[in-house]
């Protein structure tokens, strides 16, 4: 068992605090340079500078799944003031039970294996008890000597791109149905010599508008044709018949 796991949330923070002091009175002048330039000092700084300002969660995590840094933005996302109120607690206090357990069972498999968790999609709780979706990568924190020693993530929130998602889904499913809608007429149709009824597939017979309207996407407008015109109304039926032709 790692001693961690028996340190009190306060010990854990006089730890912090005593590697700050650690690093803040390194001399930066004996320090030798690191990629970029950079000294060690520096380096710390830029690190600092990342984990402060980065709008995606940031955070490392020791064996026993306790919070040992994290970014100001995980903090204030988790519903703590400060980066120090999170320091020393685990996802049971800052999670439902249930979802806690999932997080720190992919941990766990983490910490066993050696394997990173890369790009998983998981549910998080916002600050205002609102459901949301974050893009989530964690691997393993390793000791200088190469021991593993917790876990480091990184999370992005991913809430929009998944709204775009289910709107588009939506969209799909809409255009489907309305597809799976439109009805085609072929084939052959038994249409009565006579009174040009047509029969369906069960022996009733429609009047050919009822059985179009019921069985395609077309609908009927009534008029009457030139020829039926003048049969029907005489001299009137043959005026018709002229002013159509003129047109």
């Amino acid at each position: 068992m790692h001693d961690d796991e028996n340190k009190s949330r306060e010990e854990l923070l006089a730890e912090l605090r005593y590697f700050r002091e650690i690093a803040e009175s390194y001399d930066a002048s004996d320090s030798k340079s690191i990629d970029f330039g950079l000294n060690k000092m520096d380096a710390l700084n830029v690190l600092h500078n990342i984990i402060e300002n980065v709008p995606s969660h940031v955070y490392a995590k020791d064996r026993s799944h306790r919070f040992i840094m994290c970014s100001n933005s995980t903090a204030r996302d988790l519903g703590q003031r400060r980066v120090t109120d999170i320091l020393g607690k685990t996802d049971l206090d800052l999670h439902p039970e249930e979802r806690a357990l999932e997080y720190m069972a992919d941990e766990k498999k983490i910490l066993e294996t050696g394997e990173p968790m890369v790009s998983k999609v998981e549910k998080v709780l916002g600050p205002d008890g609102e459901e949301r979706w974050s893009f989530t990568t964690k691997v393993p924190l390793r000791s200088s000597a190469g021991s593993i020693i917790g876990i480091l993530g990184v999370s992005q929130d991913i809430t929009r791109i998944k709204q775009l998602e289910d709107e588009r889904d939506g969209v799909i499913e809409d255009l489907r149905l309305a597809l799976s809608r439109i009805k085609t007429l072929k084939g052959l149709l038994p249409i009565c010599s006579s009174c040009k009824k047509i029969r369906d597939d069960e022996g009733y017979w429609h009047r050919v508008e009822q059985y179009i309207h019921d069985n395609s996407a077309a609908s009927f407008t009534h008029g009457i044709c030139p020829v039926c015109a003048e049969e029907m109304y005489g001299e009137f039926g043959i005026k018709q018949k002229k002013d159509s032709s003129d047109e």
